[in-house]
């Protein structure tokens, strides 16, 4: 059951205001076995609510680079469970996938950045997760010393025969 069947209204404010009606809370608070409790919401019509799913909106941030250098190396499989333990992928074939979470990068190897500059963008669902994504993100992105050169490109030149 949507809570806008419940209450008559639609969520507002990005979905942070939705639920705030007595048609919702009173079926949540009721006492279980409680005449008194029954009596009323027999009396409003109104029906318990045994299950309360919470959707909580995403927690997202943009991380920024603690220094000026070049991206020297950027480490997938760091990202790729970091993105696990965010809970947007699979260890074993029954966890839940929540497609919420994540990264997003905003630098790639060989660019050049000052301290400040967005390196990327965590997708999670929890505050806890934001910080655990934080924290896999600076790790994952190494950033070389401003003096040091621009890392090389991995492809150079491409040399194809002429037969």
């Amino acid at each position: 059951t949507q809570d806008s069947e419940i209450t008559g209204f639609p969520e507002i404010m990005d979905g942070r205001v939705k639920t705030l009606h007595p048609g919702v809370h009173a079926g949540i608070l009721a006492r279980r076995g409680n005449e008194g409790d029954a009596a009323q919401l027999a009396q409003h019509m109104i029906g318990t609510i045994d299950v309360v799913v919470v959707n909580l909106y995403p927690f997202v941030e943009t991380v920024s680079a603690d220094r000026e250098g070049w991206v020297t190396a950027i480490d997938p499989m760091a990202l790729g469970y970091g993105v696990i333990s965010l809970g947007g992928g699979r260890m074993r074939q029954d966890d839940v996938v929540d497609p919420r979470v994540g990264f997003e990068l905003e630098v790639e190897v060989g660019t050049r950045v000052a301290r400040g500059n967005p390196i990327g963008v965590v997708h999670a669902a929890s505050t806890d997760g934001l910080a655990a994504g934080i924290r896999v993100l600076r790790d994952a992105v190494a950033i070389g010393a401003e003096d040091e050169a621009a890392p090389l490109p991995g492809l150079l030149e491409r040399i194809r025969s002429t037969d």
